[in-house]
């Protein structure tokens, strides 16, 4: 469905703003509860002070110093309020590019099935690429998510997913996001017990036509996007932390990181993917 069929759809439902979310404002506590009632888990989601300070006019001058910006987009209705939201954060990578990453898309319960995560993601993207070009003045190079593996989970951890895994990468492989070919686990952070979560992958939508073209992104590009994902949104030290110099030896053993369409993933999905043609 086009961007303009999505508005519509949304609009017949009341819904007619898209807004970024501040602290200490009504919408703030209207989005932070649609957030809980998504991952009632603490241990899933991001803390409200958290979120609170990294909105915060205060910390995006002083992170946009560092390189990044957290933005929380969300669609709001008349009616009900906030109703969906994507949190997402831009990061300049290289002197000529940046990218962006999704953490979350939520949907209120009330809304699932009405279009509301395709029309955030692309809204987000869009939000991205201007903060790309009007902060950080780079080219937009794409975007990144790291989405559950259904192959690598074992039958009780795609139990306890709120969402079926299979189900979810069909949303990403319709919105043109690929797996990122090499072996992806998410660290653990400085402080913290347990080991690396191994049934994670990342996946990438390129916006470069030649990384569109090539079905690739090169290993040197690739690196740095990886050590400022691993930086910004993991916070260990890509430099001394065990698994993210695994990552970016084989990397740099490749050469190359591939953008699969890989679908069989998503095999016993009820949810349809659409064609692909690249």
């Amino acid at each position: 469905m086009s961007l303009a069929k999505f508005w519509k759809r949304l609009t017949d439902l009341g819904i007619v703003e898209i807004i970024a979310i501040k602290p200490n404002t009504p919408d703030f506590e209207n989005f932070y509860k649609i957030y809980v009632d998504a991952f009632p888990d603490p241990s899933e989601r991001d803390s409200k002070e958290w979120i609170a300070e990294y909105t915060s006019d205060k910390y995006g001058k002083e992170s946009i110093n560092e390189g990044h910006l957290v933005k929380v987009i969300a669609i709001k209705s008349k009616k009900a309020g906030i109703v969906g939201f994507a949190i997402t954060e831009t990061i300049a990578a290289t002197r000529n590019t940046a990218f962006g990453i999704i953490w979350y898309v939520v949907s209120a319960k009330d809304f699932f099935r009405h279009g509301l995560g395709s029309i955030l993601v692309q809204k987000a993207i869009v939000e991205m690429e201007h903060i790309a070009k009007e902060i950080f003045h780079r080219n937009y190079g794409g975007t990144l998510i790291e989405v559950n593996d259904p192959t690598k989970m074992t039958r009780e951890q795609i139990e306890e997913d709120t969402i079926d895994p299979r189900h979810r990468l069909v949303f990403w492989f319709n919105l043109h996001f690929f797996e990122a070919d090499f072996g992806y686990a998410q660290p653990i952070k400085p402080g913290e017990e347990g080991e690396a979560v191994r049934y994670l992958m990342q996946m990438f939508r390129p916006e470069y036509k030649h990384w569109q073209k090539s079905m690739s992104i090169p290993a040197d590009e690739y690196s740095v996007i990886l050590r400022k994902f691993l930086e910004f949104g993991i916070e260990v030290n890509p430099d001394k932390e065990p698994e993210s110099i695994r990552m970016l030896s084989e990397i740099k053993s490749k050469g190359e990181v591939k953008l699969l369409y890989s679908v069989h993933k998503a095999k016993g999905a009820t949810s349809r993917i659409k064609a692909f043609s690249g």
